[in-house]
Parts: C-alpha cells; structure tokens; sequence
C-alpha cells in the first residue's frame, strides 16, 4: 500500500515537472513569434537602403485569398522594372490599367468607404500602399495619393494609398531627380515588396 501511494506521488511530481517543461517551451516559441512581429512592423515603414537604392518598402500579405493573390500578382508583373527618366511621372491606374474580368482580374474582397465588399481586383491597394511608401521613403515628388476610409491591416494609420480606377482614384508620382529611377516591384507570397533604384 505505501508503495503504491510513493509510485502515485512520483507520477505526480513527473506530470508537474513534464507540463512545466511543456509551458516553457510553448512561452519561448511565443517569444520568438512576438519578435518576428515586432520585426515586421519595423520593416514596413523603413526604406530598404544600397548602393543604387533609394528608397523602399515591404507590406505582409496577411489576406492570401486566391482571387486577392492573382490581382496583386498581376499588377506587380505590369509595374516591376518601369523606367522614370527626370521629370516623368507613374500612374497606377495608367500603368495597371482597368481592373476588369477580361483583362484577368478576380473578384476579392475590398474597402469601399468603410464596409467591406466584394470587387474585381480588390487587393491592388497593397501594391499601391507599398509603392506609395517606398516613393515617400525615397523622397519622390507625390502628386496624387488617396488615403483609405478605414484602416487597414498590413499598413500604419496614414502610410496607405487607395486606388480605383472607375473612381479615377490614382496614385501619380514624380521622378524630381537629375537621374533616372527604376521601380522593383515582388511579391514572395508572404510580402509586398518594392525598391526604387537610381541609373
């Protein structure tokens, strides 16, 4: 019978030493997931600076619907590697061009105002976001930029750019440098990126 009650005891004290080894692995994994966070905010509004690198940013792709992926795909593939000679100017809406089924474009979701719908080519907003803060970060001349109604999950309060191509809602941007400039625009599925590099 006391063997029986010392064997139980021992059980116990195992169980309590196993669990607390358990809940100080799950809290050291937390950590790092909480410091891989404060990374990210960190490299969404800072420029990604080189040698020919002036300016840059970075947006997480926290919404990865299928139809949202294909649109950001899409018009990063029509805006990556443009050209800006002095005193030119980049137009979302002009480059990307109409957001309509016949041009490939999915049905997603979208911001209209401050409610939530369903539109062809919602998500281009975070290219649009992510360009609009790597050109404030290179310190290009901005001449059109619309800022959402609410906001939004992958950009800070203020560093966001809405377009609508019906609306005639744009992002335009002036390259005011002596030199030209070319846009590197890439999604990794994970983020949004672009850098903007002097020639």
């Amino acid at each position: 019978m006391k063997i029986t009650k010392i064997l139980i005891a021992l059980l116990a004290v195992a169980f309590v030493i196993a669990t607390a080894l358990v809940i100080s692995a799950c809290n050291a994994e937390l950590s790092e997931e909480i410091s891989e966070l404060w990374e990210f905010d960190d490299m969404v509004v800072r420029a990604e600076t080189g040698d020919d690198t002036i300016g840059g940013a970075s947006t997480r792709l926290l919404d990865k619907e299928e139809g949202r992926v294909v649109n950001i795909n899409l018009a990063v593939e029509k805006i990556n590697g443009i050209v800006l000679q002095p005193g030119e100017e980049f137009s979302f809406n002009d480059t990307v061009g109409e957001r309509s089924a016949a041009r490939g474009f999915k049905e997603a979701t979208a911001l209209f105002g401050t409610e939530k719908i369903r539109a062809v080519g919602g998500g281009v907003c975070q290219v649009s976001t992510t360009i609009y803060q790597a050109v404030k970060n290179a310190g290009l001349e901005i001449e059109e930029r619309h800022q959402h109604k609410k906001k939004i999950p992958y950009a800070e309060e203020g560093q966001d750019a809405t377009v609508d191509f019906a609306a005639d809602f744009d992002l335009r941007f002036k390259n005011n440098l002596d030199r030209p400039i070319k846009m590197h625009v890439s999604t990794d599925y994970e983020y949004v990126h672009v850098t903007i590099d002097k020639l």
